[in-house]
């Protein structure tokens, strides 16, 4: 588990699983990406759990598996998926204290976190950022497919997916 937050020109981000969802209330969290498994979309227990803990941020939810390869599977993510979630965190100022979970917090928001890092980051950060998110969050393997769809968007030409290269994927995906 991990409560520390980055900032970065200001933001701050963190990370979490859904149990511990719970801890962040004290951090005054503004914005939350809140990510669930496909299947559970039609799930109103998730989003009234989300918005009970967080009565006063601005939350965006997304519903996709944790898949890594392929894209047409059912309850993939998406281009559209993370273009959404990058629309919602990339528009978010100097002020915002912003936390995206997903199950486990290893791999889908992971993946959010260190391309929002990089976004606000600006290019040629890539590296650094992936350092600072396992920093926060030392159970961080960004989910290639999320990742590589990010690159695409932040157009970063490959340097999203490279720093996530080493990164050895988890037993157990969230």
């Amino acid at each position: 588990m991990s409560t520390t937050a980055a900032r970065i020109n200001g933001l701050q981000v963190s990370v979490c699983g859904a149990h511990e969802l719970p801890e962040y209330v004290e951090r005054r969290i503004t914005h939350v990406v809140s990510i669930w498994d496909g299947y559970e979309a039609d799930n109103a227990e998730r989003r009234n759990y989300v918005l009970a803990v967080f009565p006063n941020a601005r939350t965006h939810f997304a519903f996709f598996n944790d898949l890594i390869s392929n894209p047409t599977a059912n309850y993939a993510p998406s281009m559209e998926a993370v273009r959404s979630i990058m629309e919602f965190t990339t528009a978010l100022d100097s002020s915002a204290r912003l936390l995206v979970h997903c199950k486990m917090g290893i791999s889908r928001s992971t993946a959010i976190a260190l391309a929002t890092l990089c976004h606000h980051a600006g290019p040629g950060y890539e590296a650094e950022c992936f350092v600072v998110l396992r920093r926060i969050r030392p159970s961080a393997c960004p989910n290639p497919m999320i990742t590589h769809f990010a690159d695409v968007i932040l157009g970063r030409d490959g340097a999203l997916i490279a720093s996530i290269k080493n990164c050895i994927e988890p037993a157990a995906v969230d």
